[in-house]
């Protein structure tokens, strides 16, 4: 971040299923690719036409504050850094996002987080606060601008010129003018509801941020929706990260300390060269032909139509579970990674949900999936671009063992298999090639079509996010607690957060399933419990399963 309190700001390694590292022993294999070049904003886009960047002397700068309609002044910093007019490239898999947004909401999808706060700093701090922090970036200050034919799929973001730039819309005051204080389930019942029948305005930033100045307990809350089209989830939790008070020299020592890049060490092969070789195949052919494969059947979790997914949502959080206790269980397995553990406990929850549910159709041995989000940055690349956010990301998918016979390890060693199958697998890299040669020859409905179609294959969207490691601030106030959803149209989406030591997932559902979502998060703690019972019942370290065939 380009302000002056940027280096002071907290930092966080963020990464989706394959990446996530929490523990500082021990190194989490990622998905690698060249670097590549990119432009202000622009990701990894190979198309340089018309992306010219406004030259500095056609934008004089102001020498003192400038004040937004709502009267917030900002630093010269954000002043400076606007270039009203300026056109940011928006990358293959930005358009592809941003595409389904300009045909409809109902196609869209938006990133969701619910930060409460331990009191209320004043609306008009938080306001102030945020905007400067976030307005540094350029694609918060800049909207999406379609081109028009021969490429009408094609569009890229422009800077608004600040004095259009409309704050009171973009961070609002919500569910204060009752008598009585709001509980949490009423800011609960406020997000399942708040993108039914809303549309953004698209001529401005797709962002918006709401606050809820007092709760019945005392906390405030701030609810934020900013469109995916802006940046993957690696690229949003670092937009919130930028958000944050500058860290206290306690703090600040701590997270450096937790920040510090885990001890390599050499990793024992799991596969051997002819296994590697037909994994290396297989993603060949998958990344290409995934478009095409078999979807999940219906279930009780997904839909028989999948397209009649509505704007309303239903949503439930798990118990914490201490993040000690897990990395307890992770050291016990042999080459575990707590991303191991954390598959296996949603998978333990998901089965408990259909046993319980008498879920003939998922009980029957019919596939029941999810996909998630793989980063398709290179190991240690930086969360943005030109200190912008960004889409960097492609989705793999694993299998639910919902009718798995036999011990919780067992199942454990199977899931294990199978992720390091995926952190092997070039799909996700195929599958990012492939769309940008078909995506600039296909009508806008037709990219969108396919686009949905292969978005939609699995029961569940899943994604994992590492925020920071202890209670960080904003705007003075304590962050005391705090949540991540995706609104987009597919029924399911599990959310797993680690923050302040804890470990957690919030589960949301289309409300046209009819299912109480806490339904599938009360299994969450139990199961938990179960396995680490079984994990520690056993003596010394537990040896991996191996088969003779990884030999080959």
């Amino acid at each position: 971040m380009a302000s002056s309190d940027a280096s002071a700001q907290v930092s966080t390694k963020v990464a989706p299923l394959d990446e996530l590292e929490l523990d500082p022993e021990v190194e989490v294999d990622e998905l690698e690719e060249p670097e590549q070049t990119e432009d202000l904003g622009g990701d990894d886009d190979d198309d340089d036409d018309d992306d010219e960047v406004a030259e500095d002397d056609e934008f004089p700068y102001p020498d003192s504050l400038e004040a937004v309609p709502s009267g917030i002044s900002l630093s010269r910093t954000v002043t400076n850094a606007s270039r009203p007019g300026r056109k940011i490239r928006a990358s293959i898999t930005t358009r592809l996002v941003g595409n389904l947004q300009r045909e409809s909401q109902a196609k869209a999808s938006w990133v969701t987080g619910i930060l409460f706060f331990d009191h209320d700093p004043g609306f008009e701090r938080v306001q102030s606060v945020v905007a400067e922090r976030l307005m540094v970036m350029p694609r918060f200050r800049a909207r999406m601008k379609a081109r028009s034919f021969p490429l009408p799929q094609k569009f890229h973001f422009v800077e608004v010129n600040l004095e259009d730039f409309d704050i009171d819309y973009h961070l609002q005051k919500v569910l204060a003018d009752g008598d009585t204080p709001p509980t949490t389930n009423d800011v609960i019942h406020f997000v399942e509801n708040m993108y039914n029948g809303w549309e953004p305005d698209l001529s401005k930033p797709l962002w918006q941020l709401l606050y809820v100045p007092r709760l019945d307990d005392g906390r405030a809350c701030l609810i934020t929706k900013i469109s995916h089209a802006i940046g993957d989830g690696v690229s949003q939790i670092e937009v919130l990260m930028r958000m944050l008070d500058p860290a206290s020299d306690e703090d600040e020592a701590a997270m450096i300390q937790a920040s510090r890049p885990p001890m390599k060490r050499k990793k024992k092969a799991t596969f051997g060269p002819l296994n590697r070789t037909r994994i290396f195949l297989g993603g060949l052919w998958s990344g290409v032909f995934n478009v095409f494969s078999a979807s999940d059947p219906p279930n009780s979790l997904r839909p028989k139509n999948t397209s009649d997914v509505s704007g309303e949502r239903r949503f439930a959080f798990t118990e914490k579970v201490p993040l000690p206790r897990m990395k307890e269980v992770k050291n016990k397995l042999e080459g575990a990674t707590l991303n191991d553990v954390l598959i296996l406990l949603l998978t333990l929850t998901m089965r408990e949900y259909f046993i319980e549910a008498g879920d003939e159709a998922a009980l029957s041995g019919a596939k029941v999936s999810a996909q998630f989000p793989i980063s398709t940055r290179s190991r240690g690349e930086d969360p943005f671009r030109d200190d912008d956010p960004r889409n960097q990301f492609s989705y793999g998918f694993l299998k639910f063992y919902v009718t798995f016979k036999g011990s919780n390890i067992d199942l454990f060693w199977k899931i294990k298999r199978d992720l390091d199958k995926i952190k092997m697998s070039p799909a996700p890299f195929v599958t990012t090639r492939t769309a940008k040669v078909l995506v600039p020859i296909l009508p806008l409905k037709v990219s969108n079509s396919t686009v949905l179609q292969a978005a939609n294959k699995a029961t569940a969207q899943l994604s994992n996010v590492a925020a920071p490691a202890h209670a960080v601030k904003i705007a003075g106030a304590r962050v005391t607690d705090m949540s991540f959803l995706i609104f987009s149209p597919l029924a399911l989406y599990v959310g797993i957060l680690s923050y302040n030591n804890n470990v957690s997932a919030s589960v949301c559902l289309d409300a046209n399933l009819g299912v109480d979502p806490n339904l599938v998060a009360k299994h969450w703690g139990p199961q938990f419990e179960a396995f680490y019972e079984e994990v520690m019942s056993h003596d010394g370290m537990i040896s991996s399963r191996r088969s003779c065939l990884d030999c080959f």
